[in-house]
């Protein structure tokens, strides 16, 4: 090692792969000078041999805070609403370990648990579906993608309506009990515009054109779905033209 004082500030000189090194560390003090040569030596070595540093990967409930907030501006409210109660299931289990150290096994123990708790499998698969993707962030999923299996779903719980169904649908949510409330005319939207519930629930007047008889949706799940024009057919115009009186 060879540093010098110039000036105020201590310099280093060393020689590296036939070249000549010389640096200021813009530091009056000789032992930073000294730690600042010592690390750009390390950092030349680094480069030169293409050896990277290894360092552990994070505990999982530091991990998930990093990967909710790069997710959390390109997601809508509901989405993000969603990644965090699976995180809030994921933790008490594995939000102390390392990412490192979880394995297939594990992640069946947590299936398992959490099915036998009564969660739905739809539940459960977004549950590892976030881990999978905090565990892929981090280049680790590979290792135990093959030995990770999601649990099955039920394909019987969502099933278009039958006239008859949506006839008594509308008939309940139009008793006089609800005459004061909006149920009725968000049943009748739903039944006729193929809106979402939240994009319903969020629908505001200066997005409603009775007289052009179309809604523009807000902000949707996806960008592709949000502020799609939608034509009224005749229900849906008139139910929204009897709310609005």
């Amino acid at each position: 090692m060879s540093t010098y004082k110039r000036g105020r500030f201590w310099h280093y000189k060393f020689k590296f792969a036939g070249q000549v090194i010389r640096e200021s560390t813009k530091s009056t003090s000789l032992t930073v000078a000294r730690g600042a040569e010592r690390a750009r030596r390390r950092e030349l070595e680094e480069s030169w041999g293409r050896i990277e540093r290894r360092s552990l990967p994070p505990i999982l409930s530091i991990a998930a805070g990093r990967w909710l907030e790069t997710k959390l501006p390109h997601i809508a409210p509901k989405t993000a609403e969603l990644y965090r109660l699976a995180l809030s299931h994921l933790k008490p289990t594995f939000g102390g370990r390392l990412l490192c150290d979880i394995a297939a096994d594990d992640i069946a123990r947590y299936q398992a648990r959490r099915s036998a708790a009564g969660a739905a499998g739809r539940t459960v698969n977004l549950d590892v579906g976030v881990l999978r993707a905090i565990l892929k962030k981090h280049k680790l999923w590979s290792r135990i993608s093959d030995d990770v299996h999601l649990v099955k779903e039920r394909r019987d719980v969502g099933r278009a309506l039958a006239p008859s169904e949506e006839a008594r649908l509308l008939q309940e949510a139009g008793k006089r009990q609800y005459s004061d409330s909006s149920l009725y005319t968000v049943a009748v939207l739903a039944l006729n515009t193929a809106m979402g519930s939240q994009e319903i629930k969020t629908l505001r007047w200066e997005r409603v054109d009775l007289g052009g008889r179309t809604v523009t949706v807000g902000k949707s799940k996806t960008e592709a779905r949000t502020g799609r024009v939608i034509p009224l057919n005749q229900a849906a115009w008139a139910v929204l033209a009897h709310w609005r009186g």
